[in-house]
């Protein structure tokens, strides 16, 4: 994020966060939603297996620029109460409470059930960094597993996405994953696929970035591939 952030305000482009998964977490000593320009949080899901805050399905954006939250205001809040009265820039003062048209606020129930969900994080995670401390710590000193590290300026809530083990092969007489993973689970343990996830081929393998999508037609859409895209075809179609 460091390095991230430098870069944004030496070329002017601002940063936005996936912080889907991150509610809770921390950079530098900074809640994540106050690193970036721009967070995204994802409340999908229901606890424990959904995302840290959950309320079923909906999202939050965090922004301490005030042009940023004006933008998002008049993209995204059909009929606010008192929305208007909110914009100070000159520019979206003249719109009405129609703004410019979309309703994506979350329902007010998914809302109720996060706040309550936001209530029990701090624990949930204070629990979930000790455990994984314990499975980490217990397994440091076993060849061929290799806890994953976290970086020094992160604190992570270990919620989400299970808790992430190196295996070195070469270490093992060459056993392969696979085996590793059918052996572990014979004895009861309870691990997932190797990689992001099973079956997953990796984000840069995804049919939206090798072959694009055609959208919105006529050869339109909001990826293509990388070199069409570098060549701005997508853009010269629209």
């Amino acid at each position: 994020m460091d390095v991230l952030m430098d870069v944004g305000e030496r070329y002017g482009v601002a940063i936005v966060e996936d912080a889907a998964h991150a509610a809770g977490c921390e950079w530098g000593g900074k809640k994540i939603g106050n690193v970036g320009d721009i967070a995204c949080f994802s409340l999908q899901g229901v606890n424990p297996g959904g995302k840290p805050v959950a309320g079923g399905e909906g999202g939050i954006l965090c922004t301490n620029n005030r042009e940023f939250y004006e933008r998002a205001l008049a993209f995204s809040q059909l009929h606010r109460p008192g929305v208007t009265r909110e914009f100070t820039n000159p520019v979206y003062r003249g719109l009405d409470a129609e703004v410019l048209g979309f309703k994506l606020r979350p329902h007010p129930l998914a809302i109720a059930v996060a706040l309550v969900s936001l209530k029990t994080l701090p624990y949930r995670m204070e629990r979930a960094i000790e455990n994984r401390e314990k499975l980490f710590n217990g397994l440091k000193n076993i060849p061929g597993f290799e806890p994953v590290h976290s970086y020094p300026k992160a604190r992570w809530h270990g919620l989400y996405g299970g808790w992430q083990i190196m295996i070195h092969p070469e270490e093992l007489g060459g056993l392969s994953p696979e085996k590793i993973k059918a052996a572990l689970q014979a004895e009861g343990v309870p691990v997932r696929g190797h990689g992001w996830a099973s079956g997953h081929p990796g984000e840069h393998l995804r049919t939206i970035f090798t072959k694009g999508f055609d959208l919105w037609g006529r050869g339109r859409g909001p990826l293509d591939p990388l070199h069409e895209f570098m060549g701005f075809t997508a853009f010269q179609a629209l």
